[in-house]
């Protein structure tokens, strides 16, 4: 039986326009929401088809995205006014506290993001950038931040070239090969899919570059088992 449930938040009006503003733990007990509206993040616990609410905690500013490696759950902060990704550490009973001093800048003022992402090995965080900003090299990239031992990605991120135009949603690989959807601005049946590996300086290369899906505006990508 469906039904809502109030994330006691606020949206924008219009959708987020990225992904993972919903994420489940792991271990399937605790879910996250984004409420990039009031700017904050709802935390519930999970019970069968029921969610029991527990926390709404401060998240910066227009929250869109989430993704959690271990007790780790960092969001993508959307806002053109900073974006950026902010950490937060996950308590046993699935309740969030802040990594103080985590919030990073993307490296486009104007990134337009659209997914944030950790790899599977939790050392690394990519952030898709949806614009292309010509003042800045490469002109089309994702952002790749390192992270440390405590939790804290790096003060500035990589910044690293797409294949295709307009790089969206992204999905790993347990062996940190990833793919990343391109919507290629919208044009009629030119959304492609490139494939990369990425390396442990946090660099990434092509393995196979735009391949076509005969659609318009791709937005996201799962990898099934």
């Amino acid at each position: 039986v469906e039904h809502a449930v109030s994330t006691r938040g606020l949206g924008i009006g219009v959708d987020t326009d990225t992904q993972g503003p919903l994420r489940l733990s792991k271990d399937n007990r605790f879910l996250y929401a984004v409420n990039p509206g009031s700017d904050n993040i709802s935390v519930f616990e999970v019970r069968g088809a029921n969610l029991k609410f527990l926390q709404l905690v401060p998240a910066g500013d227009q929250p869109l995205s989430l993704t959690i490696s271990g007790n780790l759950l960092y969001s993508l902060d959307g806002s053109v006014a900073g974006n950026g990704i902010r950490g937060f550490r996950i308590a046993p009973n699935g309740t969030l506290s802040e990594l103080p001093d985590s919030f990073r800048a993307l490296s486009s003022a104007i990134a337009v993001p659209g997914e944030i992402s950790f790899s599977p090995d939790g050392r690394t965080i990519l952030v898709t950038q949806k614009t292309t900003n010509v003042l800045l090299s490469p002109q089309n990239a994702i952002d790749v931040f390192k992270v440390d031992a405590n939790g804290y990605a790096s003060a500035a991120p990589l910044r690293n070239e797409t294949f295709g135009l307009r790089p969206f949603g992204v999905a790993f690989r347990d062996d940190g090969k990833f793919l990343a959807v391109e919507s290629f601005n919208a044009m009629p049946n030119l959304s492609a899919t490139t494939s990369y590996q990425l390396n442990a300086d946090g660099s990434f290369s092509v393995i196979s570059g735009s391949i076509g899906n005969l659609q318009t505006d791709s937005c996201w990508v799962v990898i099934t088992n």
